[in-house]
C-alpha cells in the first residue's frame, strides 16, 4: 500500500520468506513510512515504503509502533516484551509479562500489553508498571485516536471500554472503571 497516491503493489520479499516461517503479522506506522512484517519463526523485518527496502530486522514479533515513529513494542519470547527505539538511546528496556500484544498511548507515553496476565500499562520511558487491570487473559488492546479511551478484549470480560484522562505530561493516568453498557 502506497500511503501517498494511495495505490497497491506487491513488496518483493523474496522467495525465502515462506521458508523462514511466512509473514504472521504486519504493522503499519501512523504516517505510512514504515511497515513491520513479524515472521513465523519469530522474526521481525522493518521496511521503509517510500524506498521499498528492508531498514531492520530483529528477533521477536513487533507488536506495535508508537504514533511518533520512534518506539517498537516487540514480544521477544512467551514471558517479556521489549520497548525500543529507532534512535539510539539508553532507555530501552525488558518488560517482564505474559503479553500478546502491545499498544502505545497516541502520545507516546504508555505502552499497554494485554496477555495470559491480562492488562498491565507502563511508563514507555521507565518501563514502570503503573496499572494492573486485573482483568482474565486478554488478547487485543487499542487506544482511540484521541487517548481518551482504551479497549480490551477478554477471554471471559470480551470487549470492554476504560475511560482514560491523562496528564499533560504524561506522567500520570487515571484508567476506568470500565464502562458497564
Amino acid at each position: 500500500w502506497n500511503y501517498d497516491d494511495r495505490s497497491i503493489r506487491a513488496l518483493d520479499v523474496g522467495s525465502d520468506v515462506l521458508a523462514r516461517g511466512g509473514v504472521v503479522q504486519l504493522e503499519y506506522s501512523s504516517s505510512g513510512k514504515y511497515l513491520a512484517a513479524s515472521r513465523g519463526g519469530q522474526k521481525s523485518d522493518i521496511w521503509q515504503m517510500h524506498i521499498e527496502r528492508i531498514v531492520g530486522s530483529l528477533d521477536g514479533k513487533i507488536l506495535g509502533i508508537s504514533p511518533d515513529e520512534r518506539q517498537l513494542a516487540v514480544r521477544v519470547d512467551h514471558d517479556t516484551f521489549v520497548k525500543l527505539e529507532f534512535a539510539e538511546s539508553k532507555s530501552n528496556f525488558r518488560l517482564p509479562c505474559h503479553c500478546e500484544a502491545a499498544e502505545f498511548s497516541p502520545d507516546g507515553n504508555w505502552i499497554v500489553s494485554g496477555g495470559s496476565a491480562g492488562v498491565q500499562v507502563f511508563s514507555a520511558s521507565t518501563g514502570r508498571m503503573y496499572a494492573d487491570l486485573r482483568l482474565d487473559a486478554c488478547g487485543p488492546v487499542c487506544f482511540d485516536p484521541s487517548g481518551g479511551s482504551l479497549y480490551t478484549f477478554g477471554m471471559f470480560s470480551h470487549a470492554q471500554r476504560w475511560p482514560v484522562v491523562l496528564t499533560e505530561e504524561g506522567r500520570s493516568a487515571q484508567i476506568g472503571p470500565p464502562d458497564r453498557k
